[in-house]
């Protein structure tokens, strides 16, 4: 087979791809010290600006030290050559004394700034520290609440790597990191500054000594970065199913089960291998660094043999002075600070690399990279609730773990003002609507409008739906501040929270907290008390009631009972159908008899509606929604001790199981 020949263009293109492969790979680290630079300035910019110059200063007056030591040294040895031979030290009142005197004033000055100025530095990067973190931890949950939708939050990948940045940000290495920046930086100055002094002797002895300084150096930190690498950024599954183990081991929660199926010898043993087979592939990526480092350290020596070998020559023929010899001497081992640091480079760079990432995903958000993004209007301003309309056309949307569609070209509209029931089997897509309903999901192809504007792009059209869902937040907040979240728009506030306390048959909870509202409503606090499941489902309740005074013209109870009885749920559904005469309400719920009261409801399956009716039209149709209510109320009747053959229809049965 013949070989195509090489051109010149050729190897210029792969000249110029090579070229390019390099740039691509260093303009990162570029991007990620400016990155952390922009981050300083724009958290404290004075502080920044005091920091950066007393840290140049530092560097400086390490320079000079490096000099003024060759001076004192060089200004010894004339004074000493002064006396002649016989002499046994320098005359202090000679003139040579009194210029080693001199120089040596200065020497003491340089050996004094660069701890009273990194003193001073250490107390402005506290300050520096502080805010920096408190606004990188800002960012992170701007990042985490600012998108429309919740997708990043449910996406395996995004949320762990959400959580890595987290638990990041929370350690005490990133706090070590930022404070570490002027260590660094003055100790990296010193360093250029030692490369001037030897470049002013030979510059080609400068660039070979720093050669081999970078050469280790990078080496070193490929070495920990990597460690770094395994251990946090990105550990393996391995090692996440072992941290698993380990932590459900020490969880209270899970104690009495394991202990009952005999599980903690097997979990523990598991543990270790899991935990074995995770640290085997980190052994081996770190043993294969071990070889770089070998050869760099190696190539250091060289290069140092080479630098010394010259001075040295230089030194016995007496071509450089004594005061040459040492400024040199003590330059070479300054330039150590273009090599690795230690601890202090890898908490600076692991920092770095933590600050990056968190730019990088905001970006990929939409989000500006290190800046707060601007805030975003409450829509609804107050004024009289007014119903919404809601239209969903063509909808398609399905999941990316999953390989059928959820809804394959529904159709559905609600008039303003109309309650409406969404009622079908586990797993046809009830909670899903809802969740495309609030724009926390955008649909493939179609559309969902809330008064003719869209959830998923438009927070007007969002904040006008409120929503109760099954699992709904309990937060850790006075019983006032619970409610009041619904309504932050309202003009009277206090009035609105007691009204929609009372109209969710709530008031109990307030004579429960002794009429405080601002009793937290958390066990975890001092002074703070738990509710139970029932008190808390009616404080949703009333929580999403304020929202209608907030501006929501839409609201929708997703399965929030699921934990009551059929009794229980349902007074609470009709509580809320009667409170709410007049607006736009959704009902989700697999207990039919629970939302029969409902102006409409509608059937879901194989992600179409195929069925449409109020209670009564839907049970004389006979169709799907006939045939579950049916099972349901022979499930009601059997466990009310009567029997589907006692002569009553079972929709009396089942309306009786929940009077």
């Amino acid at each position: 087979m013949s070989q195509v020949p090489v051109t010149q263009a050729d190897t210029d293109q792969a000249d110029t791809t090579r070229l390019s492969a390099r740039i691509a790979a260093i303009a990162p680290v570029g991007r990620s010290y400016l990155g952390h630079a922009r981050l300083l300035w724009s958290t404290a910019p004075l502080a920044s600006i005091a920091a950066l110059l007393l840290t140049v200063l530092g560097a400086a007056a390490s320079t000079a030290g490096i000099i003024l030591l060759g001076k004192v040294i060089g200004a010894a040895v004339a004074a000493i050559g002064q006396q002649g031979p016989t002499a046994t030290g320098p005359d202090p009142t000679g003139p040579g004394a009194a210029t080693a005197m001199v120089w040596l004033g200065w020497l003491a000055v340089s050996f004094l700034v660069p701890p009273i100025a990194g003193g001073i530095v250490a107390v402005l990067s506290q300050h520096i520290t502080s805010v920096a973190v408190a606004r990188v931890s800002a960012l992170t949950v701007e990042y985490a609440a600012a998108p429309h939708g919740i997708g990043h939050l449910e996406d395996p990948d995004g949320s762990r790597r959400l959580q890595r940045m987290v638990q990041s940000i929370g350690e005490w290495t990133y706090l070590e990191g930022i404070a570490g920046t002027w260590t660094v930086l003055q100790t990296r100055l010193s360093g250029i500054g030692a490369f001037a002094v030897i470049a002013g002797w030979h510059w080609w002895a400068a660039a070979v000594l720093a050669l081999g300084y970078l050469i280790t150096g990078r080496a070193m930190t490929a070495w920990l970065l990597s460690i770094f690498a395994d251990m946090a950024i990105d550990p393996p599954i391995d090692r996440r199913r072992a941290s698993y183990l380990f932590g459900v081991l020490m969880k209270a929660d899970a104690a009495k089960e394991i202990r009952l199926f005999g599980l903690p010898s097997w979990m523990i043993q598991t543990y270790g291998r899991l935990w074995q087979e995770a640290m085997t592939g980190v052994w081996r990526r770190r043993n294969a660094t071990v070889g770089p480092i070998i050869a760099s350290t190696g190539a250091m020596g060289v290069c140092a043999l080479i630098f010394y070998a010259v001075l040295g020559r230089e030194a016995w023929s007496g071509a450089i002075p004594s005061a040459t010899v040492t400024a040199m001497v003590g330059a070479s081992i300054g330039m150590q600070a273009l090599g690795m640091l230690g601890d202090e480079q890898v908490l600076f760079s692991q920092a770095m690399a933590t600050t990056q990432r968190l730019r990088t995903v905001r970006v990929e958000a939409g989000l500006p990279g290190l800046e707060h993004a601007p805030d975003r209007p409450i829509a609804n301003g107050p004024g009289a609730p007014a119903p919404a309309e809601i239209r969903i056309q063509d909808l398609h949307f399905g999941y990316p773990s999953r390989d059928t569609p959820i809804f394959t070209g529904l159709d559905l509209t609600v008039p303003a003002g109309q309650s409406i029931a969404i009622v079908g089997v586990n797993g046809a897509g009830k909670s899903t609507l809802i969740k495309l309903l609030c724009g926390l999901y955008r649909p493939d192809s179609g559309s969902v409008l809330v008064d003719g504007r869209d959830p998923s792009t438009d927070p007007a059209a969002q904040a006008r739906v409120a929503v109760i869902f099954q699992d709904f937040v309990r937060y850790h907040l006075s019983l006032r501040d619970n409610v009041a979240l619904g309504a932050r728009t309202a003009r009277n506030t206090d009035a609105v929270v007691r009204t929609a306390l009372h109209d969710a048959a709530a008031d109990d909870v307030l004579d429960r907290l002794d009429g405080d509202w601002d009793v937290v409503l958390s066990g975890e606090y001092s002074g703070g008390t738990d509710l139970s499941g029932g008190q808390w489902q009616r404080v949703a309740l009333a929580r999403a009631l304020a929202a209608i005074e907030g501006g929501s013209g839409v609201l929708v109870l997703d399965e929030p009972t699921a934990a009551l009885d059929v009794r229980a749920e349902a007074q609470l559904f009709d509580r809320f159908l009667s409170v709410t005469r007049g607006m736009t309400t959704v009902l989700v719920s697999h207990r039919l008899s629970s939302v029969r009261h409902a102006d409409r409801i509608v059937v879901i399956e194989d992600g179409r509606i195929v069925e449409d009716g109020s209670h009564e039209v839907l049970l004389e149709r006979g169709g799907r929604y006939a045939r579950m209510f049916t099972l349901q109320a022979s499930r009601f009747a059997s466990a009310a001790g009567r029997s589907p053959e006692s002569g009553r229809p079972t929709s009396q049965i089942a309306e009786g199981a929940v009077r």
